[in-house]
């Protein structure tokens, strides 16, 4: 019998040490923004409030604390797209932030981020008809230039925020232990 009772006390301990033990981060986004994973990564999406400029739609990511999208590989592009199919501009191009307003012919993200050399441009693009220094991700994923001056969505990223486990968490643990180890105490007297 006592026995059976130290056993199903040592079982809860272990379940109340498993479930206070940290985890992996779990991941999660701002207020506004959606939790995109693709293989290899994960990112916090969101769009502009409306089909806004070149210029307007940066504004609005500063704003929110974001940027416009770096979409550094296929996977990535992929995942992108297909937030942007899940939302109200789910039919349109967007903007993301590949640019080359500073140097004509030399895109770089607007956010400083490394091209990687993964670039997903449509057939013939980038062609800089029309003084064209903005990047928009195409409704089939494949991205084109166009002037900052058209109006789309912008689609803004931001940094996933991990979150860790609440210090009671850690307090449940101490106590189940601190039971184990009286439950011990008292088995040996």
């Amino acid at each position: 019998m006592v026995r059976r009772v130290w056993q199903s006390l040592a079982v809860v301990a272990v379940a109340a040490a498993v479930s206070a033990a940290p985890r992996a981060a779990e991941a999660q986004c701002s207020a506004g923004y959606t939790f995109t994973s693709w293989l290899g990564g994960a990112s916090c999406y969101r769009l502009t409030t409306s089909a806004v400029t070149w210029d307007q739609a940066v504004a609005q990511a500063s704003s929110f604390d974001g940027w416009l999208a770096t979409l550094n590989t296929a996977a990535e592009n992929t995942a992108a797209r297909g937030f942007v199919n899940g939302t109200i501009a789910g039919n349109t191009s967007v903007f993301i932030g590949f640019n080359d307003i500073a140097n004509e012919g030399q895109f770089v993200w607007l956010n400083g981020e490394a091209t990687n050399g993964f670039s997903n441009w449509n057939t013939n693009e980038p062609n800089n008809v029309n003084n064209e220094d903005a990047t928009e991700l195409l409704v089939n994923g494949t991205w084109n230039d166009l002037p900052t001056s058209l109006s789309r969505y912008g689609l803004i990223e931001s940094a996933v925020v991990s979150t860790v486990p609440e210090p009671s968490t850690y307090a449940l643990l101490g106590s189940g232990l601190a039971f184990l180890g009286m439950i011990a105490r008292r088995r040996r007297r």
